[in-house]
């Protein structure tokens, strides 16, 4: 029996995307990962349906009903796989509620639930609008070309949404996030305009590999908990920071973030609320910072963060922003935090150890202040 090279190939690109969704359950547990699942479980959920079909067609007298299934899902859900991908990009960026980025997301979700219902009707009443079966063979129908250029300008438009807003999105990441969706226009062309190439969700499963081994590249030096670099991960960034000013002359600066009666936290209210104070502070610290700087958790209840800036000004200003979010978390309990920052100077740190402890000295210091006012404030 020959086996058809199309369905071959759909069966190991299948079991690359099984083993994706079964491997990136390992990953940190952040937003991101899981809009990350479903974008792969979609694209194989895809492609085992443009499997069924390739099969119905082979052996029409025994397994069409699997052709018209199969097509019926590919033609319903593929608008679907733009929506979770512009999904999936949010995920990885600042202010991802803008007007614009919403606009962008609701002309996604127009198309997506229009081509459902056209797509419904289509078929329920056999309009051959966008394709159609006629003596056991598929055949494209009177506006497949009008839907196909209605799925290249959306593809289109994920680039282009990915390009304008790509200094939103962690520098870390941004150039295997973007690669997803250009991966998926070579895709979305070849299976337009070329009837017997289905590149599609092959081309996706490569973007989606992509960004699963990139990440989990990184992901040796992210914390599991919040989803920001790990102790490992920020000395690594300082180390390059000094690097940089020596190299290039860019200077930097440190702030080190250190939670006030964490420990009475997890004592007092259990430890899963000590890391839900944990998981609201790395968050806040990712509003604040943007990507104007790298955050870290560099111990139980510190974080660092590196950010590319000489202005005491701007330290004092993101410090009080830090402040004033932290107090503003809503919960049974008053969380605050005590910070201490610096801007890198060689002439008076020898090493990036000695740089480092003069910001956990100043931080220690605001630390005890904050205990005395709390002191004071439980005698009165």
């Amino acid at each position: 029996m020959v086996v058809d090279a199309g369905i071959v190939l759909n069966l190991y690109t299948a079991l690359l995307l099984i083993l994706l969704l079964i491997f990136q359950g390992g990953m940190v547990h952040t937003d991101s990962v899981k809009q990350f699942g479903r974008l792969t479980l979609l694209t194989l959920v895809l492609l085992v349906s443009e499997t069924l079909g390739r099969i119905g067609e082979m052996y029409p007298s025994s397994f069409f009903v699997l052709t018209k299934i199969g097509y019926f899902i590919i033609f319903l859900l593929d608008p679907l796989e733009y929506l979770v991908a512009i999904d999936y990009v949010n995920k990885w960026m600042e202010k991802s509620d803008t007007i614009g980025c919403i606009i962008f997301k609701k002309a996604f979700e127009v198309f997506v639930y229009g081509n459902i219902i056209l797509v419904s009707i289509s078929t329920i009443f056999n309009t051959r609008w966008f394709y159609y079966f006629k003596n056991q063979q598929y055949f494209r129908g009177n506006f497949f070309y009008v839907r196909g250029a209605f799925v290249m300008f959306y593809c289109v438009l994920l680039d282009l949404y990915g390009f304008i807003y790509r200094k939103r999105i962690n520098s870390f990441y941004r150039t295997a996030i973007l690669l997803l969706p250009v991966l998926s226009l070579f895709g979305a062309i070849g299976q337009i305009f070329f009837m017997n190439l289905d590149l599609t969700y092959v081309m996706i499963t490569i973007g989606c590999l992509n960004v699963f081994f990139y990440l989990q590249g990184k992901d040796i030096n992210m914390d599991y908990l919040t989803g920001v670099l790990n102790r490992r991960g920020i000395d690594m960034e300082l180390a390059e920071a000094i690097n940089q000013y020596w190299n290039k002359k860019i200077k930097f600066s440190a702030i080190m973030i250190d939670i006030d009666h964490f420990k009475s936290i997890n004592d007092n209210y259990g430890h899963l609320e000590g890391d839900r104070v944990l998981k609201e502070v790395a968050k806040i610290l990712r509003i604040v910072i943007k990507n104007e700087g790298i955050i870290g958790r560099y111990g139980g209840d510190e974080f660092c963060i590196i950010i590319y800036a000489e202005d005491k000004d701007v330290l004092i200003k993101k410090v009080s922003q830090i402040h004033d979010r932290v107090k503003s978390i809503k919960g049974e309990i008053e969380i605050s935090v005590s910070c201490g920052y610096g801007i890198y100077e060689p002439t008076r740190h020898e090493s990036e150890k000695e740089f480092i402890m003069e910001i956990d000295e100043r931080m220690y210091r605001q630390k005890i202040e904050h205990h005395l006012q709390d002191r004071r404030r439980n005698t009165d």
